[in-house]
């Protein structure tokens, strides 16, 4: 289980280094943004993702006991919906049971922004640090958005490797 934690914590190391850079946009000062729908299929395919990391650090054998995706888009419990100056700039997906997944708005950053496969979002009563976070990833991806420039292509490449169209 260490493991598993471990490697999440790497992975929100990575994103952590690697979103800030993300955040270019499309030369039209509108962006290219994303549907709820998609983004609802990439937090499920996120979290199925590491559901299934976690069952091989289990040791599990996938030719001896078969792994079925738990999560679709039927198993998401809210969505939030974070907006600046009227465009949408992230979702925040709570999930059935639980798990959380913070998606882009857009094409132009890197798809996933946050997540956790215990737990659930809530709007209220964040630490000071992480609604600190929050107000900077916003303004970054609202100015990738109605800059004028275009994805990087780790961002791209991470839209696809999520089965989110582009």
């Amino acid at each position: 289980m260490k493991r598993f934690y471990l490697s999440i914590a790497l992975l929100v190391a990575l994103l952590a280094a690697i979103l800030p850079a993300s955040f270019v946009a499309a030369d039209d000062g509108e962006g290219n943004p994303v549907s709820p729908d998609v983004a609802k299929q990439v937090a499920a395919n996120l979290l199925n993702t590491l559901n299934l990391h976690n069952t091989m650090q289990k040791g599990l054998e996938l030719a001896e006991e078969p792994i079925e995706p738990k999560l679709d888009v039927s198993s998401l419990s809210e969505v939030f919906v974070e907006t600046k100056n009227g465009k949408d700039v992230y979702y925040i997906i709570n999930m059935n049971p639980e798990g959380w997944v913070i998606v882009s708005a857009d094409y132009v950053a890197y798809p996933i922004i946050g997540c956790s496969d215990t737990g659930s979002y809530s709007p209220e009563n964040h630490p000071p640090a992480f609604d600190s976070w929050m107000e900077n990833v916003k303004e970054e991806i609202y100015q990738a958005i109605t800059g004028e420039v275009t994805p990087l292509e780790e961002a791209t490449e991470a839209w696809q490797v999520l089965n989110a169209p582009t």
